[in-house]
């Protein structure tokens, strides 16, 4: 969106609360350099509106090649569907060095 000049109209649901009880880690890919497929895999939630609804979609990428691996769409924001995108990810025999997400609960749960 940044690079078309596009910004977001509406207000943005805060989805990466973390849990008070799961580890922190320090951020660790400032300064690298991410040019090679599976070197980094990113992933994030976002809430669609669908005929007055909201639905969550995990999705999972591959931070290069921009190529989307893994995704799952559901009514609530949940591990499960964390899983379910990064299932699908790795069903297709790759592999990351890294895998990149925030600090919300659904990525630093025990699962």
């Amino acid at each position: 969106m940044k690079e078309l000049g596009l910004k977001a109209i509406y207000c943005k649901r805060n989805t990466s609360k973390p849990h008070p009880q799961h580890e922190k880690v320090p951020y660790l890919l400032k300064g690298m350099q991410m040019d090679k497929p599976d070197m980094v895999w990113a992933t994030d939630i976002t809430y669609l509106k669908v005929e007055g609804r909201t639905y969550y979609l995990c999705a999972v990428i591959d931070w290069a090649s921009r190529e989307a691996l893994g995704y799952s769409v559901g009514r609530n924001m949940t591990v499960e569907l964390c899983h379910e995108a990064l299932t699908m990810a790795l069903a297709s025999g790759r592999k990351p060095e890294i895998l990149n997400t925030d600090q919300g609960s659904q990525f630093t749960s025990e699962s």
